[in-house]
C-alpha cells in the first residue's frame, strides 16, 4: 500500500515495515501509518513496527509525540530524521540502525520544556561505506568521548560534566566500537587523563553566527 504525498514522495508499508522516500513527512502522517500497521499484525508473533527512514525523505518529529511510538524500530536507509526537543519530562531511548546509505540525524534547539532522548546507533555492516550527518542546531560545544574499557562511544552530554559545558545538549548518542576513530594515534584528541588513561574525548566548537555543529563520520569504519 502506498500514499502519495508530494510528487516523487512516497510512503509505503509492507509487512511490518513503514517506508518513506522522495519528500517531507510530518510525524501525524507517519505515526498514522505505523498505527494501521501495528493494528494489522498485532496478534502475530510480534506486534512491533520499523519505520525505514529512504533517500530522500526527511522526518520531522518532537520527543512529545515520539513518546508513544519509541518502542518501534527506525531504519535510517538515506534519508533524514529531525528531532525537537519539545518534550518537558520526557526521557526516550531509541534504537536507531542505519543502512549503507546512510542518512543524516539533525536535533534542533534546547527549548524551555526540553526532554532528553539516548539513541543507541548501530550499523547494519559495518564493512559497507557509510556516510552519517549529525547536525545540532544552536550549541556552542559538544563533546564526544570514547571508553577503551567498555568500547562504547558517546557523543553530547556526558556524565559528571567530563567534557565540559555542553549545555544547548539533550540529546545522547551511543555507538559500540570507536567508529571516529578516537583512540587511533593519528586522531589529534585531548584524552581525559584517567588512572588507565582509557577515555578518549574530542571537543566540537561552533563557527558562525548559526551556532550548528556538524559531524560527519568517516566513510569506512573499522
Amino acid at each position: 500500500m502506498a500514499a502519495r504525498t508530494a510528487k516523487d514522495a512516497a510512503l509505503l508499508t509492507d509487512r511490518s515495515e513503514v517506508i518513506v522516500r522522495g519528500g517531507f513527512f510530518t510525524w501525524g502522517e507517519v505515526s498514522q501509518a505505523m498505527g494501521r500497521l501495528v493494528s494489522v499484525v498485532k496478534g502475530k508473533k510480534s506486534s512491533r513496527c520499523c519505520l525505514v527512514v529512504g533517500e530522500g525523505a526527511w522526518v520531522k518529529t518532537t520527543l512529545f509525540d515520539l513518546a508513544p511510538w519509541c518502542g518501534q524500530s527506525y531504519i535510517l536507509r538515506g534519508g533524514t530524521m529531525e528531532f525537537d526537543s519539545l518534550g518537558a519530562l520526557q526521557v526516550l531511548w531509541l534504537r536507531l540502525i542505519v543502512e549503507p546509505l546512510g542518512g543524516e540525524l539533525v536535533f534542533g534547539p534546547k527549548g524551555d520544556e526540553s526532554g532528553l532522548i539516548l539513541i543507541d546507533i548501530a550499523f547494519s555492516e559495518t564493512r559497507m561505506p557509510l556516510s552519517l550527518s549529525l547536525s545540532f542546531r544552536d550549541v556552542e560545544t559538544l563533546t564526544i568521548s570514547y571508553d577503551a574499557e567498555t568500547r562504547i562511544t558517546l557523543l553530547g552530554l556526558l556524565p559528571g560534566n567530563v567534557g565540559g559545558d555542553d549545555r544547548g545538549a539533550w540529546a545522547i548518542l551511543r555507538f559500540d566500537g570507536d567508529p571516529y576513530g578516537l583512540s587511533s594515534r593519528s586522531n589529534e584528541v585531548d584524552t581525559f587523563q584517567d588512572a588507565d588513561q582509557s577515555l578518549f574525548l574530542k571537543k566540537y566548537i561552533s563557527e558562525g553566527t548559526e551556532r550548528t555543529i556538524s559531524i560527519h563520520l568517516p566513510r569506512n569504519l573499522k
